[in-house]
């Protein structure tokens, strides 16, 4: 699920970006993406991949894409500071999309963040319902 929302991501910003160069605007901002986590399910029986985060960078704007464990630790050892995220983005309410959650916000504060993060769940819909 993750794979398919980072890539329906990725091409609707490509889409967008093309569409406003034809229309004359302004050259489109960089856009990285950092997988920080692709293992599904929460078993740490193999600690060479960590579950789910994405971190996506659009000019001076960072989401993070799920806080699966070690998302803090990931975000570090990539050189994207705690303090500079602007929205994190939860797929869903699952353990291996969710478990950093708290110590992200905990370390951020920790490491000088000065306001709170956007979050957001998405779909929207009621707790434990897939279907959104």
């Amino acid at each position: 699920m993750m794979k398919k929302s980072v890539a329906m991501l990725a091409v609707c910003m490509l889409a967008q970006s093309h569409l406003a160069i034809a229309a004359g605007a302004p050259a489109p901002q960089e856009i990285n993406i950092v997988l920080l986590g692709t293992k599904g399910g929460p078993s740490l029986l193999n600690t060479a991949r960590l579950p789910q985060a994405t971190a996506l960078t659009i000019g001076d704007k960072i989401w993070l894409i799920d806080a699966g464990y070690g998302a803090s630790l990931q975000l570090v050892k990539n050189g994207i500071p705690l303090r500079n995220i602007n929205t994190i983005l939860l797929t869903h309410l699952h353990s291996d999309h969710i478990l950093d959650y708290p110590s992200l916000l905990m370390n951020a504060w920790a490491s000088g963040l000065e306001r709170p993060y956007h979050t957001g769940v998405w779909p929207a819909g009621n707790p434990g319902d897939d279907e959104g």
